[in-house]
């Protein structure tokens, strides 16, 4: 179409539609709920979606318009049925408007259109944007919102924008993850880490965590690896007009496939595990009898055929180091040197897990998660254990493996 919508227009003519996008949980194997998504049409065709609310915030109409989308999207849904499940299990995802936040009576209102079409506010979830809006109203309509019966979603983030100051603000029922940080999750380790952390916070505020705009297999299995479930994109199923709720065939094959993948995760981690033991047990023995400075002679051999080795030192039974970080010949990007020198003899790791759990916690040897440490800056674990020297006392080896992605 050609010029700017005559929103009112579009509203009084109800030429509204309103598609709704499925959000599945992929253990459960079932769609969770659906969001709804405003849509408009006039006589030359569709109105994409940035030109419709570009024209509502033009011509002073976004409330109106956002009023008119709720009314549609409860009127659709409530009628919704749901294949193979109680329809009174499925939720509604419901996006507002930051200008209908801002009116006191915004839940009340609400509220009303809700049990209007014989719902219960518990079945749906309001998300906030809460970057468009100020502190003080987001903090009230959440507060109000949750008094009411209402979910509360946060929704954006990981957004270039988001702040996480804003969880404990909102206190949200539900974290949706951007599509920016969901996209190329599963080639990205910094997202990852990222999302596993949001996943961790979901948990322990109580709430869900939906990785939004999934759009391969290999995306939605990294989610599923990082310990998230629920989630929503294209890889699922578009946004329609939808008729009814099904069971959706990529979310039955996803979960085979993660079940698979599970499998042969265990299997390689075992196989991974038991190679660096075995290195591990081959230093240790190269290492018997030996005095502090034999420690390079000894090791450097051994070093040069254990590819997976960064880096490997020898701690006393204080944390100190007692020689000088042995280094396998891995390359270095300039500015990494800088950040993650290798540790010098004399730096105290006695606040490191690897040394701390070892000595107090009878694990031995100890294996870390896998995280950054000084000798590479790439990926790692490390795995700590008992040397003997050569009068008998002890001291911890400590050997950094890399971590393939």
């Amino acid at each position: 179409m050609t010029g700017s919508p005559d929103i009112q227009s579009l509203i009084e003519q109800k030429r509204l539609e309103i598609y709704f996008q499925p959000i599945a949980s992929i253990r459960r194997r079932n769609v969770v709920g659906v969001e709804a998504l405003c849509r408009a049409h006039d006589g030359d065709g569709p109105i994409a979606p940035h030109q419709l609310f570009s024209a509502a915030h033009e011509q002073g109409a976004s409330a109106a318009l956002d009023q008119a989308c709720q009314h549609e999207a409860l009127r659709r849904f409530a009628p919704l049925p749901v294949e193979g499940k109680r329809d009174d299990q499925l939720i509604l995802f419901l996006n507002v408007h930051p200008t209908s936040v801002e009116s006191e009576s915004f839940v009340s209102k609400l509220l009303e259109r809700v049990q209007n079409e014989g719902l219960e506010p518990r079945r749906v979830v309001v998300e906030i944007l809460e970057t468009e809006m100020r502190e003080a109203i987001a903090r009230r309509a959440a507060h109000q919102l949750r008094d009411a019966g209402f979910l509360v979603a946060l929704d954006d983030i990981g957004a270039g924008s988001s702040n996480l100051d804003r969880i404990a603000m909102v206190r949200p029922d539900i974290l949706k993850a951007d599509s920016g940080l969901v996209s190329g999750l599963d080639t990205d380790y910094l997202k990852r880490e990222v999302f596993k952390s949001l996943v961790h916070l979901s948990e322990k505020i109580g709430g869900w965590i939906i990785a939004e705009g999934v759009e391969t297999l290999s995306e939605a299995l990294t989610v599923l690896d990082l310990g998230g479930d629920f989630m929503q994109g294209y890889f699922l199923a578009r946004p329609s007009l939808l008729k009814s709720v099904a069971e959706l065939e990529p979310v039955s094959a996803t979960a085979r496939e993660f079940k698979a993948r599970l499998l042969e995760s265990v299997r390689h981690n075992r196989e991974v595990h038991n190679e660096r033991l075995d290195i591990l047990r081959a230093m240790r023995g190269a290492l018997k009898g030996g005095a502090p400075d034999e420690f390079e002679a000894r090791l450097r051999p051994l070093l040069a055929s254990c590819s997976s080795v960064v880096s490997v030192c020898l701690l006393d039974l204080d944390g100190v180091q007692i020689t000088e970080s042995l280094v396998n010949d891995v390359p270095f990007l300039p500015q990494k040197t800088v950040i993650f020198a290798p540790p010098p003899r004399g730096t105290d790791h006695s606040f490191r897990e690897y040394f701390y759990l070892l000595l107090e916690g009878s694990l031995d040897p100890f294996v870390t998660a896998p995280y950054v440490p000084l000798p590479s800056g790439d990926l790692c674990v490390t795995i700590s254990t008992f040397a003997e020297g050569a009068a008998g006392e002890r001291s911890v080896l400590t050997v950094h493996f890399r971590v393939e992605e």
